[in-house]
């Protein structure tokens, strides 16, 4: 158990409320690319990794000179930066989200000379308290079950766990010094994507050789199959309005698709066209999803004529031509677009960078992640809508 006096009433405060749902605008038409590279001085590299709904983002660094030890910063709206403290230096902590009140979700990593690594995820407040999830999620009663996954809400109203049991999976709501409410339970193979604002989860279940996404309200459970024609899939989370988006590998071209509001399947259209394999996507509270996808010819070869398909594979040299011709780019979409966009057309900047990852996104719609740039240094990065 890792615990700092203290800690009661800050977690109180911050989970428990019930917490109203993000506040979503009309989708952004055009995007200012702001470089946070210079923020922290003499770092060899920076990455932004998370952002909260008041923009405040916390910047991963590395300094220069061999040896240096990594280091993270809480950057505010208005760019002043400090350092995180943590509640010690025995073990090292990496930010994974930044949530309300100010409390991060961490990864924990425990070192000792003669011993494997101590791993956990820890729920740290403002002040330095901190928490293993898996203390702060338990059942009641003495059951001997293992948290697998935790998911909390931006807000922090709201978290939940996905417990191993000895009959197969429990879903749980938790909260600070209460036992852990169940939802449901299943033998199915189940994954949490994630839990919204509203408290609404989804996420994704394998049960006999078939995959759905699925999603608990307070109407209970909804699940919806996904195409037979898809191989495998990737659950990536839920938006404010209870959209529950995934990655998946299909056997022809690898999509993105998402359960609606109103419980049916929908394809994330990244880009126009047929033939763009989906590589990453982020997505944001307000169901924006940033990501990245990559044009193959697979697509329109496969809806050739037989005859056409044969004289293609007859000449190998130039079917292995057709074959190879890829082209990467980098996409923002939302609900409602017929197709996603180029980010470049919307973010001019950002044709001058390079390896572009988003990793978070706030209910502004502000995107935060890493890039190169032209000398090929990696360097923190935030996208800011640009009102018309």
């Amino acid at each position: 158990m890792i615990m700092k006096p203290g800690l009661t009433a800050l977690f109180a405060l911050g989970l428990g409320a019930q917490g109203a749902s993000a506040n979503c605008k009309a989708p952004p038409q055009k995007y200012e690319l702001v470089d946070l590279g210079d923020i922290i001085e003499d770092q060899a590299e920076s990455r932004a990794v998370a952002i909260d709904e008041r923009s405040r983002i916390v910047l991963q660094t590395a300094p220069k000179g061999i040896g240096q030890k990594a280091a993270e910063y809480l950057v505010e709206r208005n760019g002043k930066a400090a350092p995180i403290e943590n509640p010690d230096e025995i073990a090292i902590r990496e930010t994974t989200r930044l949530i309300g009140n100010r409390m991060r979700l961490a990864k924990y990593t425990l070192l000792q000379e003669g011993f494997l690594p101590a791993r956990a995820t820890t729920l740290i407040d403002r002040k330095g308290g901190e928490i293993d999830v898996k203390d702060f999620c338990k059942v009641d009663g003495g059951t001997d079950w293992e948290v697998k996954s935790f998911a909390i809400s931006n807000n922090a109203d709201h978290a939940v766990a996905l417990f191993e049991t000895e009959n197969g999976y429990a879903v749980a709501t938790c909260a600070f010094e209460e036992a852990a409410s169940v939802l449901f339970d299943t033998t199915d193979e189940i994954e949490i994507a994630g839990i919204n604002n509203s408290g609404e989860i989804g996420g994704m279940l394998a049960s006999r050789g078939e995959l759905f996404l699925w999603r608990w309200s307070d109407d209970g459970r909804v699940t919806s199959a996904l195409p037979d024609d898809l191989l495998n899939a990737e659950v990536s989370g839920i938006d404010s309005d209870g959209r529950v988006f995934a990655m998946a590998t299909g056997t022809v071209v690898n999509p993105a698709i998402y359960l609606t509001e109103n419980d049916d399947l929908a394809p994330v259209t990244t880009l126009p066209g047929d033939g763009w394999d989906v590589n990453w996507v982020t997505v944001g509270p307000c169901g924006t999803v940033f990501g990245q996808a990559t044009y193959t010819n697979f697509a329109a070869f496969v809806q050739l004529p037989e005859e056409e398909k044969a004289r293609m594979r007859a000449d190998f040299a130039k079917f292995w031509q057709y074959a190879l011709e890829r082209e990467s780019a980098l996409f923002v979409w939302s609900p409602g677009d017929r197709n996603g966009r180029f980010l470049g057309s919307v973010a001019r900047e950002a044709r001058d960078w390079s390896d572009m990852k988003i990793t978070a996104i706030n209910e502004d719609g502000v995107a935060i992640g890493y890039a190169d740039n032209a000398i090929g240094e990696t360097r923190a990065i935030k996208l800011v809508p640009v009102k018309d």
